[in-house]
């Protein structure tokens, strides 16, 4: 395990900000944050606040028709084996926790029965965030990801993740209802070699930076 800290010190009009940062690496390759704010006002009033990575992990849902992925099997586990075109279905309700303009980041776990080199896969991650009273046809945020190619590992069936680019933080609003899409689409590389060693994906997860007290 790796651990970075780092004190960050700032000072506005009439208030002075102390940060003090943590951060590490766990065996996994997750990233942790621990974020310790401090505010001093003109009167030398203290408010402080900690911050920390948190979680949201789930499975999704897919549809049914043409761009139905196909349920496997395998060990204790179970997924959906995905071809180009195939799609995949999954929405939360922003946690009343989270930091306000902080952002979320969307991880795909997935594996591949795949065993030949240089081997790629692609995926697209449409997202929209929405207010209850707003449109869903026309949601005010949204936005699109792309996963550029993903190698895959000529080890049959290992277990991977892929990280896509954080969602702003400005986006999103409490209480908003996040959905996502993920879409499988045609790699730039070699696409694997036979139906047989499409991705299969596991579950989501979807990192944010939460209060750990309430605020």
């Amino acid at each position: 395990m790796q651990t970075v800290r780092d004190l960050i010190v700032s000072q506005d009009p009439g208030e002075a900000v102390i940060q003090i940062k943590q951060q590490w690496t766990e065996m996994a390759g997750a990233v942790n944050n621990l974020l310790n704010h401090f505010n001093i006002d003109r009167t030398g009033k203290i408010t402080s606040d900690t911050y920390k990575t948190k979680l949201i992990q789930t499975s999704g849902n897919p549809p049914k028709g043409a761009a139905a992925p196909t349920q496997v099997y395998l060990n204790n586990a179970t997924g959906w084996q995905t071809k180009v075109g195939d799609e995949i279905y999954y929405n939360l309700v922003v946690p009343d926790d989270w930091v306000p303009g902080t952002g979320f980041t969307f991880d795909l776990h997935f594996y591949s029965p795949n065993t030949t080199a240089a081997r790629y896969i692609r995926f697209t991650l449409n997202w929209m965030s929405i207010a209850i009273g707003e449109t869903i046809s026309a949601p005010g945020s949204s936005g699109s990801i792309d996963s550029t190619d993903i190698l895959l590992s000529t080890t049959a069936n290992t277990f991977a993740a892929f990280n896509f680019t954080t969602i702003a933080g400005s986006n999103v609003a409490l209480g908003d209802h996040m959905f996502f899409r993920l879409i499988r689409t045609a790699a730039v590389g070699t696409a694997p070699a036979t139906p047989a060693d499409d991705p299969v994906v596991m579950h989501f997860e979807i990192t944010y930076t939460g209060y750990v007290t309430d605020p």
